[in-house]
């Protein structure tokens, strides 16, 4: 990820609590990244809100990701397949609502060439900084 990279870490915000989340984002920043997981059912109200948020208080400029740790649900519903495809199927509608591309990865035990890839091609949307 190169020399000059500076990671920072948020707190979490309880689901619910969107209007009370404040996202600070440092003024130098290139990017953001949400980070949600594949166990909540995505909705517009509540990760949406969030979502907008981040990007609101991003700096101008800067792109804004939304990253889906599968890790847990994954761990639980493996033997119930469809379960897992309809989860990821119901984040990637969210991500076309709200103009984002999310990456969903186990980030227990990441391909990270793949998410590398993924994400990459998140950031590069024409919409990675907007969200409605």
């Amino acid at each position: 990820l190169g020399p000059h990279l500076a990671l920072e870490f948020a707190p979490t915000v309880a689901f619910g609590n969107e209007d009370d989340a404040a996202p600070s984002v440092d003024p130098a920043a290139t990017h953001a990244v949400a980070l949600f997981d594949l166990g909540a059912t995505p909705e517009l109200e509540n990760q949406g809100r969030f979502l907008r948020a981040l990007v609101a208080a991003a700096p101008a400029g800067a792109v804004v990701a939304a990253v889906v740790d599968a890790t847990a649900f994954d761990r639980r519903f493996t033997a119930v397949g469809e379960r897992v495809a309809e989860r990821r199927d119901g984040w990637r509608t969210w991500g076309d609502a709200v103009g984002a591309a999310p990456v969903v990865v186990k980030l227990e035990d990441a391909d990270a060439a793949a998410a590398e890839a993924e994400l990459q091609a998140a950031f590069a949307l024409p919409g990675a900084r907007a969200a409605p």
